[in-house]
């Protein structure tokens, strides 16, 4: 019986983080901002880990690489981001000024293997951030009213998948995500010329459906090669309230999304040597041109195009030297960065660039078989005529600890 139970909870997942980061304009626009998403493994790898697999270290994104985990484990991470926007940049084309402003995310994954070869998990992960604040002046005169919007929320993916190793060659792996969200806009005007101000507030949830699918394949005895994509299964529907000032009635409003785009990933991770790999990813997402056009929420501003978004990824992983020694030789080294295109832009043949440089070292702790990994991220977003710079410092933490549990005592 104490086998059984054994069997089917040894390698238990626990992760979960909690993130703050600045709130730019980007986020109060379209979807918001997705982000690149992962433990401080995968960060300090400047997130090139499609094609990378570590049963020792972290649960990848790619659902091909849930294979071969028969441990409990148990991880929780976070990260602190600072994002500092000069006050004399204006936004040229609505006259916004942006606002720096934070928020938290975390995310939680359990995982259950299912056998020697199959490794099943349930959990959620935030896609989007969709917090902002800006202000225009409607008009040039002085008189002019002023608008200030505040949006706040995000979408989450609800997912449930699997991982399966078909041979020391092949694994396959399928995730169906469930998008949930909550939204709210708080839009202000205020009348100089009379005194007076008027509000209206707009909040509901968002839901749809996603499908991603995942494989990993080793093309040489030192390549491993990536893939996972994901597209649409039920477009996400936002279905909210809207009240006003001067009234306590809650008027219905429901709108369909703009069409969510699909994203595909492809990546390498190159055994160099025993220690040292190299890896590289690269995504898009793809996006309707007209997405946004006919949307009456969820919008861009005038002017702005929509182009489909990528991404390129690459790190290096430097693995310790051995467990046994001096701490340095049981320390992970890793470097990486990763240059992301965002899928709006304010005019044409120009992009609103992420730009990240990362690194980060990760080393055993001397109780339970746990380790503590951290990660450090400095990039810069903007920097355009149309759009003012956003220097970014993004620090993440993690802490996993595995163990075996439901083990027969040994008596004397």
């Amino acid at each position: 019986m104490r086998n059984s139970i054994r069997s089917t909870i040894i390698g238990l997942l626990f992760f979960a983080g909690i993130g703050i980061d600045a709130q730019p304009l980007l986020q109060a626009i379209g979807f918001g901002n997705f982000r690149e998403n992962g433990t401080a493994v995968e960060a300090g790898l400047g997130y090139a880990t499609t094609a990378h697999y570590d049963s020792l270290n972290f649960l990848p994104n790619n659902p091909a690489g849930w294979h071969d985990l028969r441990t409990v484990r148990f991880m929780v991470g976070g990260d602190i981001g600072i994002q500092m926007i000069p006050a004399s940049e204006i936004y040229q084309s609505t006259g916004s000024k942006i606002t720096s402003q934070f928020q938290r995310l975390s995310r939680l994954q359990v995982g259950i293997p299912l056998g020697q070869r199959i490794y099943a998990s349930v959990g959620t992960e935030p896609i989007t951030d969709m917090a902002g604040h800006f202000q225009s002046v409607i008009g040039t005169d002085s008189l002019a009213p002023n608008l200030a919007v505040e949006n706040g929320g995000g979408v989450w993916g609800m997912f449930a998948g699997a991982g399966y190793r078909l041979n020391n060659k092949w694994s396959f792996g399928l995730k169906w995500q469930h998008l949930t969200g909550y939204y709210s806009q708080q839009t202000t005007q205020y009348y100089p010329e009379f005194l007076t101000s008027s509000k209206a507030l707009l909040r509901g949830f968002i839901r749809g459906d996603v499908l991603e699918m995942g494989v990993q394949t080793r093309i040489a005895n030192n390549i491993l090669y990536g893939i996972t994509a994901s597209f649409v299964v039920n477009n996400p529907v936002y279905d909210g309230t809207m009240t006003s000032s001067g009234t306590s009635q809650n008027l219905k409003f429901t709108e369909n999304l703009p069409d969510w785009p699909t994203r595909l990933a492809m990546g390498l991770e190159y055994k160099y040597s025993e220690r040292v790999f190299y890896l590289v990813d690269l995504s898009q997402r793809f996006f309707n041109e007209d997405a946004f056009s006919d949307n009456n929420l969820f919008t861009i501003p005038d002017n702005w195009s929509v182009n489909s978004a990528s991404t390129v990824n690459m790190g290096i992983l430097i693995k310790h030297r051995d467990l046994v020694g001096s701490l340095l030789n049981k320390t992970d080294w890793r470097m990486g960065f990763y240059n992301k295109i965002f899928y709006a832009s304010p005019s044409a043949n120009t992009y609103i660039r992420e730009t990240f440089l990362t690194c980060g070292f990760g080393f055993p702790l001397p109780q339970n078989h746990s380790r503590l990994d951290l990660a450090l991220g400095v990039g810069k977003r903007g920097g355009l005529t149309d759009y003012p710079a956003e220097n970014i410092v993004n620090i993440k933490l993690s802490i996993q600890t595995s163990e075996y549990w439901f083990t027969n005592a040994k008596r004397r």
